[in-house]
């Protein structure tokens, strides 16, 4: 019987004997965390749980043992360091992938607290049977049907051909070599090629179709059609959704590896491009990549430098499309872009080898553009973060950015035009350049479009004429842009890029001159910006036929050069008796008696609303219908008139 008086210690809880066990437990870990440390790479190999034969893998895919996250970092810019063993790669003897993190890896401690068993042996294979869902009732198409849908050698050569010469340079996520030489593999022995592969051979098909020169035989005779925008689209959408196929057939959802994620960002890619929409697309590639580890450096694991390349590129160009997409729809979602993967090499193909990486020649490599533009695109995410906060972003952060730009450009010229003067630069580069100034361009506008909407108004005037003048001088780059692309016969090749997002920019470069035009400081900039605006307008209908952009912008650029000349004619007739119809050049200020009053136009009204950043940021964002509404009600009041 127990003395009231005594104080006994009361028993150990049941949380506090699993707090002990727990404790044990990560003890027990970190002791075989520091016996494997200290392992040599031939034992380390040993505890696989899975070996890679040579024959079932080609040489980029083959693991000789899977490593675990070191907790070095992995360059000198790291400003984080990863914890050791937070996770591992597991990869069959097909060649699917599976990255486990060390919280999966937990089942296997409590199980076996002497830990003696491998920490990679937690789940089931990768390789497990995987059921029909979600497409039970569509059965996955055979290997025979897929291949039937391929283009015939020959003309399967030339598409390849030109992928690799056109588009690759401008989203060079595939090493050149290795898809040759697997693309080589496949025409000796396509039955043995794996799904993922061959829906990466589709992606790749498909994307050289859109920049094939309008009068090339191989539109016609793949496609069937009388138009070329008609062939176009019916042979992307057969070569996509073949590529789909081979994707579900091999299940997707379910199991993946290097060439999967490959097919789904350079998927992405294009079909934003051709201005589709892609945000379920990219989750789903997003997804795959964190399943394959890719959102770790390559490096914390033991793979070969081309390996290493591989996955960066993977990555970089799925935070390349990850930044696209967010900014065009407002939504920055920063932390979920924050993982510690370095950029890809800036080196060419030819300097990677299993046994390292080559430093290239001075000038820009394969990599340079797309780095670039990693760059660009980080810059533009800033900016949307500014032109879609709450309040008006400050005109020391506008400057600020825009010298930021001007920094950028500053390291093109030293990149691409560094060794000009020996060696002329190769025209894919010329066309790098220039797309890297277009969209510098096109973000200079993006930044100064409250204050130039406010020049407009003549409010504010010094900081908003500043604005006025930025974005006057880049609308004209951006439209001298789009002539040089369009007109100049070596760079007929990237036709595809300028008919569509290259129109784009130049759609919202001539919106910008067309409301300049409207209230020109005099008359000689007045019949610039008209002479500009009307050849424009003559490239816009010229392209109308393969691009849906032209086709549209065509008719408002039209209407506001119209409009513009209807609104010169009522100053003039106005003003008969002044002798400055624009601005005085003694004070460079708007004469008040000037019929065009900017603030009552309700016209103007609609038109500055069609100015709004987020009408400009891709071609989906764009409402057309809204021009629509706005040129037919212009019709209709000038009817009534």
């Amino acid at each position: 019987m127990r003395n009231d008086g005594e104080v006994s210690t009361p028993p150990q809880t049941g949380n506090d004997e699993l707090v002990d066990r727990i404790r044990s437990l990560e003890s027990l870990l970190q002791r075989h965390i520091n016996t494997q440390a200290s392992e040599s790479p031939e034992k380390q190999a040993l505890q696989t749980p899975s070996t890679v034969s040579s024959s079932a893998l080609s040489a980029n895919d083959q693991f000789t043992h899977l490593g675990s996250w070191s907790s070095q970092p992995t360059s000198p810019e790291s400003t984080s360091r990863l914890p050791y063993n937070t996770g591992t790669l597991r990869v069959s003897e097909t060649g699917y992938v599976q990255f486990l993190p060390r919280s999966s890896q937990w089942t296997s401690v409590l199980a076996n607290p002497s830990v003696q068993a491998s920490l990679e042996v937690v789940t089931a294979g990768v390789d497990d049977e995987v059921g029909g869902f979600p497409f039970e009732d569509t059965p996955a198409a055979a290997r025979s049907v897929l291949l039937a849908i391929l283009p015939p050698k020959q003309q399967c050569d030339q598409l390849i051909d030109v992928y690799f010469r056109v588009f690759s340079p401008l989203f060079h996520i595939l090493l050149d070599p290795t898809f040759q030489e697997e693309y080589k593999r496949f025409q000796e022995d396509a039955d043995s090629t794996s799904l993922s592969w061959l829906a990466l051979l589709f992606v790749v098909i498909s994307v050289a179709v859109t920049a094939l020169d309008d009068d090339d035989s191989l539109l016609k005779d793949l496609g069937r059609g009388n138009t070329v925008s008609g062939n176009i689209k019916t042979l992307t959408a057969r070569y996509r959704g073949a590529a789909m196929k081979c994707l579900a057939a091999d299940g997707v959802l379910w199991r993946h590896n290097i060439k999967t994620l490959q097919a789904l960002v350079l998927l992405t890619y294009a079909i934003n491009h051709s201005h589709g929409r892609t945000w379920v697309l990219l989750g789903l590639t997003y997804n795959v990549a964190l399943a394959l580890g890719c959102h770790v450096d390559p490096e914390n694991f033991d793979l070969n430098p081309i390996q290493c390349e591989e996955r960066r590129r993977c990555w970089a160009g799925l935070m390349l499309l990850y930044t696209i997409q967010n900014t065009s729809l407002g939504n920055m979602d920063p932390q979920r872009l924050q993982h510690q993967v370095r950029l890809p090499a800036d080196v060419n193909d030819v300097d990677i080898h299993p046994d390292g990486i080559r430093s290239p020649s001075v000038g820009p490599t394969q990599m340079s553009y797309i780095l670039f533009k990693f760059r660009l695109y980080n810059i533009s995410a800033r900016i949307c973060q500014y032109i879609f906060g709450t309040s008006e972003p400050s005109r020391a952060v506008v400057r600020a950015l825009d010298h930021e730009i001007t920094l950028e450009q500053q390291a093109w010229d030293d990149k691409y035009l560094a060794d000009s003067r020996e060696e002329a630069l190769p025209v894919h580069h010329f066309v790098h350049l220039n797309i890297l100034y277009g969209y510098s361009h096109q973000l200079f506008l993006l930044l100064h479009r409250p204050f130039f909407t406010r020049s407009l108004a003549h409010t504010s005037y010094q900081d908003s004429m500043e604005s006025r003048n930025r974005c006057i001088s880049s609308a004209r780059a951006l439209l001298d842009i789009h002539q040089m692309l369009c007109e100049t016969p070596h760079f007929a090749p990237y036709k595809w890029f300028n008919a569509g997002l290259g129109s784009f920019h130049a759609f919202h470069a001539a919106v910008v001159l067309s409301v300049v035009l409207m209230d020109p400081q005099d008359q000689p900039q007045h019949n610039n910006i008209r002479s500009t605006l009307e050849n424009t307008l003559s490239r816009f209908e010229s392209l109308a036929y393969r691009s849906s952009i032209c086709e549209k912008a065509a008719p408002v650029l039209r209407f506001l050069l119209m409009t513009a000349a209807n609104m010169e004619r009522d100053i003039n007739h106005t003003t008969l008796h002044q002798s400055q119809p624009f601005l005085t050049p003694e004070s460079n200020i708007p004469q008040q008696s000037s019929t065009l009053n900017w603030e009552d136009s309700g016209q103007m009204d609609a038109l500055f609303d069609r100015l709004q950043p987020a009408q400009w940021l891709n071609p989906a964002g764009m409402a057309w219908g809204e021009w629509e509404v706005m040129m037919a009600g212009n019709n209709g009041n000038s009817m009534q008139s």
